[in-house]
């Protein structure tokens, strides 16, 4: 029964939430299922009612998503590697979704392209697209990368400098492992851009505002220290932030991407496609485009 809870817990945080669980909030939800404190039809009633999905920034955002519209689709991944997991798209899925673009004619370019295209409030005639990695997992350098240069395309990887090299890995981020510096420094040399994911991956919007500035600058600071780079691109750990929040992450840098699936291109939350293992080939062509209404 409890490994039947677990599933059931699992699927509310990813359909509901859209994350993956964290250690101590798995286990609290097993255990108060378990002991009949809750019931299975009560369990998606109380992640609805959460301060997290209360303040999931599509909801708040609502009336800035249809009038940031581009084109231009920004891709998320995680991992890129064979092990079954929801986040790791395998490798030869990865191969084809690549080729297609290459065959299609897409042209990768960086965030900060991205910016000025969307500030000048056009999209071009070419087909354009953003490629982005959260975490830093290690299978976007040994399995991505040559993929990615075959096809003379780059990316932008947000990492978490606690996890590099493996050391404070989260429970949640234990379905891979993560980039040296030295792996780091190799890409950023190869045309591709290093983002924060912040230092540690705490849920940003449970931080005092003296927690979240160390959580921002702290991030900052180790990837100035490792890779010599200036820090321009963010991503909000569990896709999760407060309009105050996003008001500092404007401040401090030149983007940030959010987890909202659709083409806007709100100023600190621009919108990503997010692909995932199971994401058939079919269904990576249909979310280059904008949907019909």
């Amino acid at each position: 029964m409890s490994d039947n809870y677990e599933r059931l817990v699992r699927t509310c945080y990813l359909e509901i939430l859209q994350r993956e669980p964290d250690e101590l909030g798995l286990n609290h939800y097993v255990k108060q299922l378990n002991i009949g404190n809750i019931s299975s039809l009560q369990l998606s009633e109380i992640f609805k009612d959460s301060i997290e999905y209360k303040h999931e920034p599509k909801n708040f955002l609502q009336n800035e998503l249809k009038s940031t519209i581009s084109k231009i689709p920004i891709l998320n991944y995680h991992e890129i590697s064979d092990q079954n997991n929801p986040w790791c798209v395998s490798s030869n899925a990865f191969l084809k979704q690549m080729k297609f673009l290459k065959d299609q004619n897409y042209k990768t370019i960086s965030l900060t392209e991205l910016k000025k295209i969307v500030n000048n409030h056009g999209d071009v005639d070419e087909k354009l697209i953003v490629i982005t990695f959260d975490d830093g997992c290690d299978g976007v350098y040994s399995n991505a990368y040559p993929i990615l240069k075959n096809n003379n395309f780059t990316a932008t990887i947000y990492v978490i400098p606690k996890w590099i090299e493996n050391i404070g890995t989260s429970f949640e981020g234990q379905f891979s492992t993560y980039m040296s510096w030295k792996k780091l420094k190799e890409l950023s040399e190869h045309g591709f851009d290093i983002g924060s994911h912040t230092f540690s991956h705490k849920w940003l919007i449970t931080l005092e505002n003296n927690e979240l500035k160390k959580e921002l600058d702290l991030g900052d600071e180790y990837i100035k220290d490792n890779l010599g780079l200036d820090v321009k691109h963010f991503c909000y750990p569990y896709g999760s932030f407060t309009e105050q929040i996003q008001k500092i992450v404007v401040d401090r840098y030149d983007t940030a991407v959010s987890t909202i699936r659709n083409f806007s291109k709100i100023t600190g939350a621009y919108s990503r496609q997010r692909i995932m293992r199971f994401t058939s080939l079919d269904e990576f062509k249909k979310i280059l485009t904008i949907p019909e209404d």
